[in-house]
């Protein structure tokens, strides 16, 4: 059934999103292809967030809140004439495109915009009782609280989305320990951020998660490099560096160029030059859009 061939690409282009965005826009074009020949509203609605989520991991912002506001449009359209179990499979789509709207918005700063849309979903989420999605809006919530130096809060949301994570064994539980991680060390409680890193890195080599490890390794380095450790905060910056290059994440391998080169201009005697440095226009053009650190959301 050609139905079941559109879900069926849909399905592939969302498990491609973390590993491979090219793969993940090339299924949802199928999927959009094939919805259109047998008007199938609802394959083309999930494809968008799908292009949508491709776009987000080459930080196209403005591509992607189009390919999500677009979505939610449609989704809100198909909810005229639902019925029965189709209005509660809507409504999730519903919901992921208003967190997926919130994510573009908390990328680009504009933080009541992001909690008006992850306020949303979640209301959505709590009244299917979809647990995992719960705890994803919850986690994105303290995002935006931490962007907006609420550590407290950013915390709060953080461990109400933990304790659903580890109670129905959701894979994103190392998205949360690492940004748990992060509160605790810009609280200054570095031995808390350490523990929390570790237990994220045990948990994300098993996930799939390139996005997520790349940005873990970041933060690895920046806890080694306030503790002076400059060869360990190196290595994991480079980590971090060949990881961003193998997703095509331009934003990423900036910010790791930038802290590489941060450090070797810090230890320019004792160190050997990098590629960064060797490029004077390309570090300063690195440099100028590259101090924002990223966070890791759920979407």
């Amino acid at each position: 059934m050609d139905t079941a061939k559109v879900n069926a690409y849909n399905k592939l282009a969302d498990q491609f999103k973390e590993i491979h965005p090219d793969s993940t826009a090339f299924y949802a074009e199928k999927a959009i292809g094939l919805s259109q020949k047998i008007h199938y509203d609802f394959g083309i609605a999930a494809a968008l967030m799908n292009k949508g989520n491709s776009e987000i991991i080459f930080s196209n912002y403005p591509k992607a809140l189009i390919h999500f506001t677009e979505a939610q449009r449609r989704f809100q359209t198909l909810l005229y004439d639902a019925a029965g179990a189709d209005i509660k499979k809507i409504k999730n789509g519903q919901a992921r495109a208003y967190a997926s709207i919130g994510v573009v918005f908390s990328e680009i700063n504009n933080y009541p915009a992001a909690l008006e849309n992850y306020f949303k979903a979640l209301e959505i989420y709590q009244a299917n009782n979809q647990k995992n999605n719960i705890s994803k809006a919850y986690n994105n919530i303290g995002i935006v609280y931490k962007s907006q130096q609420k550590p407290v809060k950013a915390l709060e949301y953080f461990k109400k989305a933990l304790a659903i994570q580890q109670q129905i064994g959701e894979p994103t539980i190392p998205v949360t320990l690492t940004n748990i991680g992060v509160i605790y060390f810009e609280l200054g409680k570095n031995s808390e951020a350490l523990q929390y890193y570790n237990k994220a890195q045990t948990n994300i080599e098993t996930t799939g998660n390139s996005r997520g490890n790349a940005l873990l390794q970041t933060y690895f380095g920046d806890y080694y490099s306030k503790q002076s450790d400059v060869l360990k905060a190196l290595n994991y910056y480079k980590k971090s560096l060949q990881l961003y290059e193998e997703l095509g994440n331009k934003f990423g391998a900036a910010l790791a160029l930038y802290n590489i080169g941060r450090l070797h201009t810090n230890e320019k005697s004792t160190m050997k030059p990098c590629r960064l440095l060797q490029n004077p226009l390309n570090w300063q053009k690195k440099l100028a859009s590259s101090t924002k650190r990223p966070n890791l959301k759920n979407y």
